[in-house]
């Protein structure tokens, strides 16, 4: 792999790192993992996608709404790293210049 891409993969490990947001939803994943009344209604929901009294009960939880919102944040933020990873590996294929 060439010096430079593995540079620039390093900054995004560092970066990724430090991210607030992916350290905040970590912290949240903790607390609703240990919350049994939560994770009931999540299976509940499992087993029922289309109950919307449920799902407004499971977003009257400010833990559960911050994580949601965090997901979707980390969710697109993959995306743009992927764009420009893709970018610096020439379209996401690495090589290697004695092949």
């Amino acid at each position: 792999m060439d010096l430079v891409l593995q540079e620039k993969i390093d900054e995004f490990i560092n970066v990724l790192a430090t991210d607030t947001r992916l350290i905040e939803i970590k912290r949240l994943k903790e607390e609703l993992l240990n919350d049994q009344k939560l994770l009931n209604k999540i299976e509940k929901l499992h087993n029922n996608p289309y109950d919307q009294v449920l799902k407004q009960e499971l977003f009257q939880n400010d833990n559960f709404k911050k994580y949601k919102e965090l997901e979707n944040e980390i969710y697109f933020l993959t995306l743009e790293m992927n764009q420009v990873l893709n970018k610096l590996t020439d379209g996401g294929r690495c090589f290697n210049e004695n092949n």
